[in-house]
Parts: C-alpha cells; sequence; structure tokens
C-alpha cells in the first residue's frame, strides 16, 4: 500500500510544482504588461512633452528671425542715411569749390547711391537721379 501512495505523491508534487512554475509565470507576465503600460503612458508623455519642446523653440527661432530681420533692415537704413548725409555734405562742399571735376565726381557717386539705395529698398525700382 506504501508503494502504491509514492508515485501519487510524486504526480501531486510534480503538480504542485507545476502549479506554482505557472503562477509565478502569470504573475511575471502581468507585471511585464503592467510595466509595459506604464512605459507606454510615460512615452506618450514625454513625446508629447517633447512636441512641445520643439513647437517653443520653433516659436523662439521664428523671434528671433523676425526681429533681427527688423534690425538688419534698420542698420541698413540707419547706414544709408549716414552716407546720404555724407554724400550732400560733400556735394554741397564740391558746389562752392572752384574744381568742377570734384563736382562731377560726387554728383556720379550720389547717382549711384541713389540707385544703389533704391536697388536695396525697391528691388526692380531703381529711378533715382
Amino acid at each position: 500500500m506504501f508503494k502504491s501512495c509514492l508515485p501519487s505523491n510524486k504526480c501531486l508534487v510534480l503538480l504542485f510544482v507545476f502549479v506554482i512554475i505557472t503562477s509565478i509565470r502569470f504573475s511575471h507576465a502581468s507585471s511585464l504588461e503592467r510595466l509595459h503600460n506604464d512605459e507606454m503612458a510615460d512615452s506618450s508623455s514625454d513625446v508629447a512633452q517633447e512636441q512641445q519642446r520643439r513647437v517653443d523653440n520653433l516659436k523662439q527661432l521664428r523671434h528671433f528671425l523676425l526681429t533681427s530681420n527688423a534690425e538688419q533692415r534698420a542698420g541698413r537704413r540707419d547706414k544709408q542715411n549716414f552716407l546720404k548725409r555724407k554724400l550732400i555734405r560733400e556735394y554741397l562742399r564740391s558746389v562752392n569749390d572752384a574744381d568742377s571735376s570734384r563736382l562731377e565726381e560726387v554728383k556720379k557717386r550720389f547717382i549711384t547711391f541713389c540707385n544703389s539705395y533704391e536697388d536695396i529698398m525697391n528691388p526692380g525700382q531703381a529711378t533715382c537721379g
């Protein structure tokens, strides 16, 4: 009788071990699924944060480009106005000068300046003189 009981005990032990291994695998799989879901939630929030950061960077870049372009245009305008005043002073000095060749040179430079100024400010419509 004792011998007939032993194989069933082995079967029960084997069955018990099988149940424990299966429960461990199931708990491990469910914990991995929870971890995966948490990672998905984290990655979706990371993606949203990354997109927001990129939008903010693009807005900063756009603002920089717009303001720097306006600052550059203002700088060019100031430089052009300075050169224009300088040429006008030279022209007025050369009008009273006895050397007429200098007056012609200043006139040519002034006309060239006007044409280049018009080309810069109004491309394709150079009419100064």
